[in-house]
C-alpha cells in the first residue's frame, strides 16, 4: 500500500501565556512506495513519532492530507485504516498468554470482518510462526525476554493482515546484541509479508541497515530523503552529514581562498571559480589516507587498533572538536608517540563543503 503525505503539518498549543503554537511537523510532502520499509530518522523531538501517529490516525493533522493508495484517509478513524502499530514499550497484556495477546485484535472484529474461532487460531499460529515464537504460545509476557516480547507485539500487529505496519522505536529497550539480531528479523518479516512498513528510530545505524529509504528529519522538517547509502554518500546539508555515520564525520572551520579549499594553513583541493568565503568542511573518518606529504595533518593523540581497522586520533586546531578520528587499515603503520606529526591525503568523495551560514552543501 502506497502512502502519500501531502503538505502535512501538526501544531500543538503552547503552555506559555503568549499562546504561541508549537510546530511538531511542518509541511511534510513525500511518498512512501508500496511494499517498502521506510525509516523516519532524526533526534528526539524532531517529529518522527508524531508523523507516525498521524499516519495511523491516533493524531489528527492540523493541515494537509494522508492517502493510502488513492484513498484519502485523513479523517478516517484508526480502526478503519488497516494499520498495525507496534509501540516502543510493546504494550502487551500481562495477564494474557502469547496466544491470547495475538488473538486479541481478531476477537474485536465485528460485522463482515468477524472470523470464526478456527480462522482466528489459524491466523494467530501463522503470525507466531512468521516471527518464530510458535513454541511460546502458552507463556505470559513476564516469562519472555525483551526480544521475544517484541516479536509478540509484531505478531499481534501482523495478525489482522494490515495494509501498513508502523513501528515506533521498537528496538530501543533491547541490549546491543539483541538489537542487531532483532532488526535483521524485522527486515526478514517485512520481506516475507511485503507489507509497507514505516520504522521510527533515532539510531542512524538501525535505519541505514534495514531501510529501503530513509527520511531524515530535524525540528519537524524533512532534511533529506533517499536510499540510505545515497544519503550517506551525498548529504544535502551539514546536519545530515553530521547525523549519519559512526564514528561521526570530522568537521573543520575552513575557507575558500584564491581558488583553493583551505583548512588552517593546509590547501586541500582546488575550487576554481568559487568566490573567497568562510566555509565548513566535513571529512568522513574513512576518507583519510596516511601519507608523509599529505594535504592535511596534525599531532598524534592516540592509535586504537580494532582488528581489521585502526583509528588514528589526532588534533588539528581547525577541527570543531578537540580531536580528529581517521579510520585506516590496521596493516598501515603510523609512527607512534604522543604529539608526533601525522599527515594524510584525502579521498575526494569523502570530503564535503558547506556554506557556513546556511549549512547547505557546496558542490565542487
Amino acid at each position: 500500500m502506497k502512502i502519500v503525505l501531502q503538505n502535512l503539518t501538526k501544531t500543538f498549543p503552547s503552555r506559555n501565556k503568549k499562546g504561541e503554537t508549537v510546530v511538531a511537523v511542518s509541511d511534510l510532502d513525500f511518498e512512501i512506495p508500496d511494499g517498502k520499509l521506510i525509516g523516519l530518522l532524526g533526534p528526539s523531538g524532531c517529529g518522527k513519532s508524531t508523523t507516525l501517529y498521524m499516519i495511523c490516525g491516533l493524531q489528527k493533522p492540523t493541515s494537509g492530507k494522508i492517502f493510502f493508495g488513492d484513498s484519502d484517509v485523513t479523517g478516517l478513524e484508526p480502526e478503519h485504516r488497516g494499520v498495525g502499530l507496534v509501540f516502543q514499550n510493546y504494550a502487551l497484556y500481562p495477564h494474557l498468554t502469547v496466544r491470547q495477546n495475538i488473538l486479541f485484535p481478531l476477537q474485536n472484529l465485528k460485522g463482515p470482518d468477524k472470523l470464526s474461532k478456527e480462522e482466528m487460531l489459524s491466523r494467530a499460529t501463522e503470525a507466531a510462526r512468521l516471527v518464530q515464537i510458535d513454541e511460546l504460545m502458552e507463556r505470559k509476557p513476564s516469562e519472555l525476554s525483551g526480544g521475544q516480547q517484541q516479536r509478540v507485539a509484531i505478531a499481534r500487529a501482523l495478525v489482522k493482515a494490515p495494509r501498513v505496519l508502523l513501528l515506533d522505536e521498537p528496538l530501543s529497550n533491547l541490549d546491543a546484541r539483541l538489537r542487531l539480531q532483532t532488526r535483521e528479523e524485522i527486515k526478514r518479516i517485512q520481506r516475507e509479508t511485503g507489507v509497507t512498513t514505516v520504522f521510527v528510530t533515532h539510531d542512524q545505524e538501525e535505519a541505514m541497515s534495514i531501510s529501503d529509504m530513509i527520511v531524515v528529519m530535524k525540528e519537524g522538517v524533512v532534511q533529506q530523503i533517499g536510499e540510505p547509502q545515497r544519503v550517506y554518500d551525498d548529504p544535502e546539508n551539514l546536519f545530515v552529514a553530521k547525523f549519519l555515520g559512526t564514528p561521526p564525520i570530522n568537521v573543520f572551520d575552513a575557507s575558500v581562498t584564491g581558488g583553493f579549499l583551505c583548512v588552517g594553513g593546509d590547501r586541500l583541493f582546488e575550487m576554481p571559480g568559487e568566490a573567497d568565503r568562510e566555509v565548513v568542511v566535513g571529512i568522513r573518518p574513512e576518507g583519510f589516507v596516511p601519507a608523509g606529504d599529505g594535504v592535511i595533518g596534525g599531532k598524534l593523540v592516540n592509535i586504537e587498533v580494532m582488528g581489521r581497522d585502526c583509528s588514528v586520533v589526532f588534533s588539528n586546531p581547525a577541527c570543531q572538536k578537540p580531536t580528529v578520528r581517521a579510520i585506516v587499515d590496521s596493516d598501515v603503520r603510523i609512527a607512534a608517540g604522543a604529539d608526533a606529526p601525522v599527515r594524510f591525503n584525502l579521498k575526494k568523495n569523502k570530503v564535503f563543503v558547506f556554506d557556513r551560514t546556511t549549512e547547505r552543501r557546496i558542490m565542487f
